[in-house]
C-alpha cells in the first residue's frame, strides 16, 4: 500500500471515531466514561448532556476529536496532490504510526513522542492530537476531554451536580425550580417529601446525596460516592471492587482491580510483602505454595504445590 492511500485510510478511522461524538440511545454505564462524549452516566444509564453536539464545543473543543479533515493533531492539510495529509504527533506520522525511534503503531493507535502508542480517543494526556491533555478532574472521551462525575450526576457548566436535589438543576442542566420550590427526586415540589431533608431549596438524603453527604451543604469531591452518609471513592465494601456497576469481591475473573484476570491455573493471592494482589501459581511459585499463604524456606522448591528440598 503507497503513502497516500495510507494516510486516507487514517483519516477514515479518525472520522469513525470521531463519529461517536453524536449522543446515541441511552445505555448501561457505571460511570460517564462508560458514555459517549455528547452523553453521561445518570444513575446507571447514558443521558445527552444538553447543549452538547456536533454544533457545540465539549470541555474547550469537539473538533478536536472530529474535525472532518480527520486531523489526528488537529492541524493536517492538503500536501499540494489533493491527500489529506494526518500526522501521528512528535516526529512520527500517522500512516505507519513509526517515530524516529523505530516505534511501530497499528492503527488506530498512533505514536506521540513515545514510548507507547496511543489510542486519541481516550488517552487523557493525547486527547485528540498529541499533545493536548485534558485538565485535571477531566477524563479523554471520543477524543474530547469531558468532566467525569462518575457518582455526582450531571456535568453542568464544568461542575458535578445531583439532578435529583439541585433547584437550579433538577432533572436536567439548567431545569430550574421556580421560588419557593424545591427539588426532589428530580422534580419541582412544593415541600420535601418524606424521608428526605430540607437544605435550602433541595430536598437531600443525606445517606446518599453527593451534594449532601451526611448533613446540609457537605459535598462529596469529584468521582467520589455518598454512602451511608461518608464520601467514599468506592460505593462498595472494604476489599470490594466496583465493576460494571456491581461490587464484587476479588477473584480470578478480578484479582486486584476490574481488569485483571488470571490464566487459567494461577490463583488470586494477596501479595506478601506489599499491598495489593497477584496472580500467583500455587503449584510451582516458593511464596505461594499451595495456597496463598504459605511460603517455602530458603533452599526449597515448589513442586506440585508442596515444597521439597531443592
Amino acid at each position: 500500500m503507497n503513502m497516500a492511500m495510507s494516510r486516507v485510510l487514517t483519516a477514515v478511522v479518525l472520522l469513525l471515531g470521531a463519529s461517536v461524538l453524536v449522543p446515541g440511545c441511552s445505555e448501561e454505564c457505571s460511570r460517564s466514561s462508560d458514555c459517549n462524549a455528547c452523553q453521561q452516566c445518570v444513575r446507571g444509564s447514558c443521558q445527552a448532556i444538553p447543549g452538547c453536539g456536533t454544533d457545540a464545543d465539549v470541555a474547550g473543543d469537539a473538533d478536536g476529536a472530529g474535525d472532518a479533515d480527520a486531523d489526528a493533531d488537529g492541524d493536517g492539510a492538503e500536501d499540494g496532490t489533493g491527500e489529506t495529509e494526518t500526522e501521528g504527533g512528535g516526529d512520527g506520522d500517522a500512516d505507519d504510526g513509526g517515530g524516529d525511534d523505530g516505534t511501530s503503531c497499528v492503527l488506530p493507535l498512533v505514536w506521540c513522542d513515545g514510548p507507547d502508542c496511543t489510542d486519541l480517543m481516550t488517552d487523557d494526556a493525547h486527547c485528540g492530537a498529541c499533545e493536548s491533555p485534558c485538565d485535571a478532574g477531566d477524563v479523554c472521551i471520543s477524543g474530547g476531554c469531558v468532566l467525569e462525575c462518575a457518582a455526582s450526576g450531571l456535568s453542568c457548566s464544568d461542575e458535578c451536580v445531583d439532578q435529583l436535589s439541585d433547584p437550579d438543576n433538577c432533572g436536567g442542566c439548567g431545569d430550574a425550580c421556580t421560588t419557593p420550590q424545591v427539588c426532589a427526586g428530580g422534580d419541582c415540589v412544593d415541600s420535601c417529601p418524606t424521608g428526605t431533608t430540607p437544605c435550602g431549596r433541595a430536598c437531600a438524603d443525606t445517606m446518599q446525596d453527593v451534594d449532601h453527604c451526611g448533613t446540609c451543604d457537605h459535598p462529596c469531591g469529584n468521582l467520589e460516592w455518598c454512602v451511608s452518609g461518608v464520601c467514599l471513592d468506592n460505593p462498595c465494601a472494604f476489599g470490594d471492587l466496583f465493576c460494571d456497576g456491581s461490587c464484587v469481591p476479588p477473584t480470578e475473573a478480578h484479582c486486584g482491580d476490574c481488569d485483571t484476570a488470571c490464566d487459567t491455573g494461577y490463583t488470586c493471592c494477596n501479595r506478601l510483602f506489599e499491598a495489593g494482589m497477584i496472580c500467583a501459581n500455587t503449584l510451582s511459585d516458593p511464596l505461594y505454595c499451595g495456597d496463598c499463604v504459605t511460603m517455602c524456606a530458603p533452599g526449597e522448591n515448589c513442586v506440585d504445590g508442596s515444597c521439597v528440598p531443592a
